[in-house]
């Protein structure tokens, strides 16, 4: 739940970047974040994740007030954020032993989420010898393996390139269907947004408030995933109508 949230930056000047944003997120439900540039959605997504601090009003997760960052979220960044010296195993298993969990059942954790993933094989590999797609399915696992109730998810795909992100997109969907968590997603991406939420939040030119919430099951079948939804006639009218939403805020900029 973000309630009333407001957020100023101060320096020489002071800077708006939120203005009063207010609504809730359904529990294992999809949502992304949309808006023009420097509307303040990664300033909102880290605001939930305790990695900022708001200037007034309220994050609830699960009725407990955000104070900080917390096992209950998990993110995911766009720059993976993989230890480099670390296998693709001990990235994964990370999070685990640094709670203590014992040695067997970390691994037999990690190696769960490393077939959910379509690392096998890839265990003992390290960052480096990975490409983009499978860095952040390695970022992914390392969230998931934690158990966080929300994954913060700071648009992800846009440092690969178009064919790997559609792939991605489309894991990224089987795995939320497969282990539901509720996920808190920003693009920049309308497609990708469109395609992947259950809702979309589209929010002012900076300072941003919500300007719009779109529910896209209610526009969209529920088997739009897959290249027949994506060319629908439905799905274009939902681009167009988000696009031109987002265009209305970039030209007051």
């Amino acid at each position: 739940m973000i309630e009333n949230v407001y957020k100023t930056f101060s320096g020489e000047r002071e800077i708006a970047a939120l203005s009063n944003v207010s609504f809730s997120v359904k529990e294992n439900e999809f949502l992304c974040v949309l808006g023009p540039s420097g509307c303040g959605k990664t300033t909102l997504l880290n605001i939930i994740a305790g990695l900022e601090k708001l200037t007034s009003g309220k994050i609830l997760v699960d009725g407990k007030e955000v104070k900080g960052p917390g096992a209950d979220r998990g993110v995911i960044f766009q720059a993976y954020a993989l230890f480099p010296w670390k296998t693709v195993l001990q990235n994964i298993e990370f999070g685990p032993k640094l709670r203590g969990v014992p040695k067997k059942e970390r691994r037999e954790l990690a190696v769960k989420y490393i077939k959910s993933m379509g690392l096998s094989g890839f265990e003992h590999a390290y960052p480096k010898e990975l490409s983009g797609g499978m860095k952040q399915r390695v970022a992914i696992a390392r969230v998931y393996i934690n158990d966080p109730a929300v994954l913060l998810m700071d648009e992800p795909f846009a440092n690969l390139d178009a064919q790997t992100r559609s792939i991605m997109q489309e894991e990224l969907i089987q795995i939320w269907k497969q282990f539901r968590k509720t996920v808190f997603f920003v693009t920049h991406n309308i497609e990708e947004a469109a395609y992947l939420a259950d809702r979309i939040v589209i929010l002012t030119a900076r300072p941003g408030k919500v300007k719009q919430i779109v529910d896209v099951n209610s526009v969209l079948p529920s088997d739009r995933y897959g290249p027949e939804g994506i060319l629908s006639a439905e799905f274009t009218r939902l681009k167009r109508d988000v696009w031109n939403s987002i265009k209305e805020e970039i030209k007051t900029i």
